[in-house]
C-alpha cells in the first residue's frame, strides 16, 4: 500500500528529504530524497502495521545567495582529492570496505593505519599529525597521533616552550608545546617524516592546527592560559609557523602536505595567502559554515595553484541539511582538480545524498 503525500511550492527549494515517525528510513528501510525543488508531492509505501503514523517532508535550502567569482582554472603542480574528504581516524577506518575507501579522495588516518590505507587506497592516504603538540602514541592507533617530536627529545635539547616564569606549556589535553620555530626542532620533525615514510610507504601529511595566533588553550599544567616566552605576541608565533613549514617544504619536496588552516586570526585570508606562497599542497577551512568570506579563502588557495579542502563541524548526519547547503557552497568555488569535503566523522560512508551536490 501507498499513500500520497502533498504540498504547497516552495521558493528557492533545493530539494526535500522525507520522513515518517522523524525517521528518514522509511519502510523499505532507505532514505529517500529528491534533489528536484520543483516538487509539490511524492508517493511513499507505508507501514505495514496498523498503528498511526506521522509523514513529514522537509525542504532543503541554500545558505545563501548571491555572485560567486567562477572557479580558477586548473593549476599544474602536486594535486590530491576528488572532491570527496574521509577522517578515518581511531578504529573507523577498519569499518569501511575497499571499495568504500577508494571512493575518497583524501582519507586521514590515524599512525596504525598508515599501512593499510597505502594497501587500499594508494594515493588517497594523509597520515594524521600535529606541527606543535608534542607526545608519545598512547596506542597503536591512536586518532591524535601528536607528529613526529618525542618529548624526551624536547627536553633534552631544550625545545620545551615556556612561559615567563620558566613553566611548560601544554595544549590543555597535556601534550607538551614544542619550539616548531626551532632549526633543531625542524629537522627532528623532518627525520621522523623520513622515517615513517619508509616504513609505511606513506607520503602524505594532514597537517592539524596551522594557526596563524596563540591558541587561548594554551595552559601550563596548574592549567593556567600564558603564551609563550619566546613568542609573545601573535605575529611571533605566526613566524615561527610560517618558518616551520618553509624549512619542511624544502626537505620533503616529493611529499603532498595539507594544513589545515582554518584558523589562521586575525586575517585568515592573508594567512592562507602566506601558506600557499610557501609552496603548501593543500590547504583546509575547519568551520561549522562556509560563508563569502571561507568561500574566498578557498579561491585564493585555488588561485595559488594549491587544492582546496573543508571539514565541516558541527553537524549529526550526512543527511542534515546543512551539509548539503555546504557541499554546494564548496562545489561552486571547486576547480575540480584537487581537494575535497567532508566531515569530522569517519563513520559516514560516501553519501549520494551530499555527494550528488558536488558531482
Amino acid at each position: 500500500m501507498a499513500i500520497t503525500l502533498g504540498w504547497d511550492p516552495v521558493a528557492d527549494a533545493a530539494g526535500f528529504i522525507f520522513a515518517i515517525d522523524g525517521n528518514e528510513k522509511l519502510a523499505d528501510g532507505k532514505r529517500h530524497f529528491t534533489m528536484d525543488g520543483s516538487r509539490t508531492s511524492v508517493k511513499l509505501a507505508k507501514p505495514t502495521d496498523v498503528l498511526p503514523h506521522t509523514y513529514t517532508v522537509e525542504a532543503l535550502g541554500v545558505v545563501g545567495t548571491g555572485s560567486v567569482v567562477s572557479p580558477a582554472p586548473p593549476p599544474a603542480g602536486r594535486h590530491l582529492g576528488n572532491g570527496f574528504l574521509l577522517n578515518a581516524q581511531g578504529t573507523s577506518y577498519k569499518d569501511l570496505t575497499v571499495v568504500q575507501h577508494q571512493a575518497f579522495g583524501g582519507i586521514i588516518v590515524g599512525y596504525g593505519d598508515e599501512t593499510n590505507v597505502v594497501r587500499d587506497a594508494p594515493d588517497h592516504g594523509l597520515g594524521y599529525r600535529t606541527i606543535v603538540e608534542c607526545g608519545t602514541p598512547s596506542s597503536s592507533d591512536p586518532g591524535t597521533q601528536p607528529g613526529f617530536v618525542s618529548i624526551a627529545f624536547l627536553r633534552a635539547n631544550g625545545l620545551v616552550l615556556k612561559d615567563g616564569n620558566g613553566v611548560e606549556i601544554t595544549n590543555g589535553a597535556g601534550l607538551l608545546m614544542g619550539d616548531l620555530g626551532s632549526p633543531v626542532y625542524q629537522a627532528e620533525w623532518v627525520r621522523n617524516a623520513k622515517a615513517r615514510h619508509a616504513a609505511t610507504g606513506l607520503n602524505a601529511h594532514f597537517l592539524d592546527n596551522v594557526s596563524g595566533y596563540i591558541w587561548p588553550g594554551w595552559k601550563t599544567a596548574a592549567g593556567v592560559s600564558v603564551r609563550p616566552a619566546k613568542y609573545p605576541t601573535d605575529q611571533d608565533y605566526a613566524d615561527a609557523v610560517a618558518s616551520f613549514l618553509t624549512a619542511i617544504r624544502a626537505a620533503l619536496l616529493d611529499t603532498y602536505l595539507l594544513a589545515n588552516a582554518g584558523d589562521g586570526a586575525p586575517d585568515r585570508l592573508d594567512w592562507w595567502k602566506r601558506i600557499a606562497a610557501i609552496g603548501i599542497d593543500g590547504l583546509c577551512c575547519e568551520d561549522p559554515l562556509l560563508d563569502s568570506y571561507r568561500l574566498s579563502m578557498l579561491q585564493a588557495a585555488q588561485a595559488a595553484g594549491r587544492d582546496a579542502w573543508v571539514i565541516l563541524t558541527g553537524v549529526t548526519s550526512p543527511t542534515d541539511p546543512k551539509t548539503l547547503q555546504y557541499a554546494q557552497a564548496f562545489k561552486s568555488v571547486w576547480n575540480g582538480v584537487g581537494g575535497g569535503y567532508g566531515m569530522w566523522n569517519g563513520s559516514w560512508p560516501l553519501n549520494d545524498f551530499w555527494a550528488a551536490a558536488i558531482r
